[in-house]
């Protein structure tokens, strides 16, 4: 629907107009979880192999949550950049009706309604999840997460454990 995309394009375009988040840092930013979430938050973790299964239960889902942790190692598609993006603005599209709590996004001297966050995840196996913890797997884990990034996520959860060069290069883009 075409008010939706409209929607969709403001948010992406505020979200790109912010300053862009310092990793680590304690400073208050329009564009910071801390500041724009809250101290205190809680995230639903999605564990659905098909993003659409979400919809049924998505408006009890979004009661007294502050984000939705989108795994991607759990859904079938996880291997499709076209699809994991596309999963994540269907579940945009399904929550924002629901939602209770969300950050204001400044745009255009005023404020957009912006839609739950999405906390982006991949997990390997060691992290109990489904995504093999060899090199390639672990290659094809920070492209993944590149996706996230590109597809416009607020939130990217990305262990420290990792090789600091490509967790570096990841948070640089």
């Amino acid at each position: 629907d075409w008010e939706h995309i409209q929607w969709e394009l403001s948010r992406l375009i505020a979200r790109a107009r912010l300053s862009p988040a310092v990793p680590g840092s304690m400073m208050p930013t329009t564009n910071t979880a801390h500041l724009t979430m809250g101290d205190h938050t809680f995230f639903l973790s999605l564990s659905f192999p098909e993003i659409s299964q979400v919809e049924p239960y998505v408006e009890e889902m979004c009661v007294d949550v502050d984000a939705m942790e989108y795994r991607t190692d759990l859904l079938a598609c996880r291997d499709s950049r076209f699809d994991l993006i596309y999963g994540m603005q269907l579940l945009r599209r399904y929550s924002r009706p629901h939602v209770v709590r969300v950050p204001a996004l400044p745009f255009s001297g005023r404020v957009l309604e912006d839609v739950m966050p999405i906390v982006y995840t991949v997990r390997t196996q060691n992290q109990a999840g489904t995504y093999p913890d060899d090199e390639e797997g672990i290659a094809k884990m920070f492209d993944m997460l590149q996706w996230g990034l590109r597809g416009g996520v607020e939130v990217l959860d990305v262990e420290s454990a990792w090789d600091p060069k490509k967790t570096d290069a990841l948070l640089s883009l």
